[in-house]
């Protein structure tokens, strides 16, 4: 059974609210987020993660098209 966590518990680990880690001018239009997922990707095949290598790549082919759309 799966376990449902409260993430707005004070004990949460899990940042409330999102925000960057990098300059704002080092992103513009939607093509980072298609390299961040290169990244997690390359990332999960070096830690011998084959499986969720395959799964990122397989949602970035998916939403890809949905973000190319939007840059142009």
């Amino acid at each position: 059974m799966t376990k449902i966590h409260n993430l707005q518990t004070p004990q949460s680990v899990i940042p409330k609210q999102w925000h960057r880690s990098y300059p704002p001018s080092s992103v513009s239009g939607t093509g980072w987020m298609l390299d961040a997922l290169d990244d997690l990707a390359a990332f999960a095949r070096d830690r011998e993660l084959p499986e969720i290598a395959d799964r990122v790549q397989e949602a970035r082919a998916e939403i890809a098209p949905y973000l190319e759309y939007q840059d142009s």
